[in-house]
This record gives structure tokens, sequence and C-alpha cells, in this order.
């Protein structure tokens, strides 16, 4: 299935066979690019990565089948609305966070005021959840 116009290219979702998602991925979060998650719009962007591809470009060796493992991969920030400004990072390649630690890290960067504002309205969008965790308390 190919990558929609309104999701963030990452390695995960592009499809490495397609010219122009081949390389799309890399395009994501630009070093040095403040407040903008992509640089270009997505369709540009596709345009890009299959000009990369018909100029020589590869992610695999077609003479011994040889491909070079990323060295970093980009990570969404879970607390930020992806394609409304830089919404994550590129770490380490083999670094491991779960969506857990990821929400973990957020919550310690809000204000204690902030956070009892996220848990009502989290109160008032699922009450069943919190109703239940009232209960397992007494």
């Amino acid at each position: 299935m190919a990558l929609r116009d309104d999701q963030i290219p990452t390695r995960e979702n592009c499809d490495l066979d397609d010219p122009e998602e081949r390389f799309l991925w890399m395009l994501t979060g630009l070093p040095d690019v403040v407040g903008a998650l992509l640089l270009l719009a997505t369709p540009m962007l596709r345009k890009i990565s299959a000009h990369l591809v018909r100029c020589g470009a590869m992610l695999e060796c077609p003479e011994c089948g040889h491909q070079q493992d990323p060295e970093i991969r980009f990570r969404m920030t879970p607390s930020e609305v992806p394609m409304t400004g830089a919404a994550g990072e590129w770490v380490p390649a083999d670094q491991v966070v779960s969506e857990q630690d990821a929400i973990g890290e957020a919550l310690v960067q809000m204000r204690p005021h902030v956070q009892r504002m996220v848990a009502e309205r989290l109160a008032d969008k699922f009450p069943d959840v919190f109703s239940r965790r009232q209960g397992d308390v007494s």
C-alpha cells in the first residue's frame, strides 16, 4: 500500500521498491530545519526520491546485494501533532523506545497543573476507563 501524502514518511511505512518512496523517508526531519517536519510538500519530495534513483542512488548493491544498515532512524514525538512542526527526532537506529516510554517522557516534561488538565480531559473522553480505575482503588 502506497504512503498517503498526509502521512509522515518513515522507513517502516515507505515502499522501498517504489522509486518515489525509496528515499522519501530520509527527507523527514532534515538537520537544521527548525519548525518543519518536511522541507517541501510530499508530492515534491516523491519527485526528489525518484530523481535520486534515476541518478544512481541505491539502498542495495545490484552486484553483491550489500546493504548498509542505517545508523539513525526517525522517531516521532507522541506529544506533538505531526505536520504542524518538528514532531520527532533522529535517534540511533538501535535505540528502543516503546510508546509507553515516549508517553512517560512527554509527561515528565509537563508542569503538574498541565498533567492535571490532561488527566481531566482524558477522564471526560474515556469515562469508562477512569471509573474502572477508581473502583480498583477502593
